[in-house]
């Protein structure tokens, strides 16, 4: 077996017997099936091993033209596959030169697929380790990733990865102004149905429409899965309403190809609170949208805040 091919066949048993396993909902359609989610799960795997590997070409081949890509630094994100691979190898090609060793495996997933099987999303947590003079640096990332369906293969429209930061810890780094502001969203797109969506539920997130099977990543901690616990997260870490707002450095609204799911992607200014202190923290999102019965609501939503990289 060549060694790319075992190491997605030993990324792909890992992710099939980790934590979150995937539970089919009441009324599901014949597509989502087991079958369609680990159709999900081969692609990404094999999409998470090129990049621990260092293959950018590969790793790239599976992105839209106009993929949009924030990673876990504060940096502006990525818009466009060629930009994309220009970055990577930029970024990631000297270290791999020298002999660095990147080990990505995953320890909770989330995926869902739409009604005709032709759009899925998935939040991921995985365990990154890059290795060097055999000294080992472990790095806890989430990813989030909206992919459509052709007749070949599974395609990334947008992909958010972060890094966790607790609260305290983001509060103190606040007051020690060790927080960059999040690079500009540009250049800004817009989907009018989608805008008004995100704005109308920004303005007050307890009554986001929340799909049943929602998933949250919140800049702390891991997954958060189901409507009532995502809700209370979102009031938790969003605030009463009016809290949140845009920070006024662009906002990316898309559509898929059907028209029956999409992404807003943006930053926000979130008020931070640790007793009687408080701070506001820049904040960026990606939110992925699905229609249900000719109504938008969130199957998906990754907030996170940019730091630094400790490579």
């Amino acid at each position: 077996m060549a060694p790319r091919d075992l190491i997605t066949t030993l990324m792909l048993a890992m992710l099939l017997t980790s934590g979150c396993k995937p539970r089919r909902s009441a009324g599901a359609t014949a597509v989502d099936t087991v079958a369609a989610r680990q159709s999900v799960e081969i692609f990404l795997a094999q999409h998470y091993a090129a990049f621990a590997r260092g293959d950018v070409d590969y790793w790239t081949q599976v992105m839209a033209d106009s993929v949009y890509l924030s990673t876990a630094e504060p940096a502006s994100p990525v818009v466009g596959k060629s930009q994309v691979h220009a970055r990577m190898a930029a970024e990631f090609g000297p270290a791999l030169a020298v002999g660095v060793h990147i080990a990505i495996t995953p320890a909770a997933h989330a995926i869902w697929i739409s009604d005709d099987g032709r759009t899925a999303a998935s939040t991921y947590e995985l365990n990154y380790v890059s290795t060097y003079q055999n000294k080992s640096y472990p790095v806890h990332l989430r990813s989030s990733i909206l992919m459509i369906r052709d007749s070949a293969r599974w395609e990334i429209l947008a992909t958010h990865y972060s890094r966790p930061i607790s609260q305290d810890t983001l509060f103190m780094a606040l007051v020690n102004h060790q927080i960059p502001e999040a690079g500009r969203m540009e250049p800004a797109v817009s989907s009018t149905a989608l805008d008004d969506q995100f704005r109308h539920d920004l303005a007050d997130i307890s009554k986001a429409p929340l799909a049943d099977n929602v998933v949250l990543i919140m800049p702390a901690g891991g997954i958060v899965a189901g409507r009532e616990a995502a809700r209370n997260t979102l009031v938790e870490w969003l605030g009463r309403p009016g809290n949140a707002r845009e920070a006024g450095t662009g906002l990316r609204a898309v559509l898929t190809p059907s028209g029956t799911a999409g992404w807003v992607a943006a930053n926000l200014d979130v008020p931070i609170y640790a007793g009687p202190e408080s701070g506001t923290a820049p904040v960026r999102v990606l939110m992925i949208y699905r229609q249900s019965q000719g109504k938008w609501e969130i199957i998906q939503g990754h907030f996170s805040v940019g730091l630094r990289s400790r490579r």
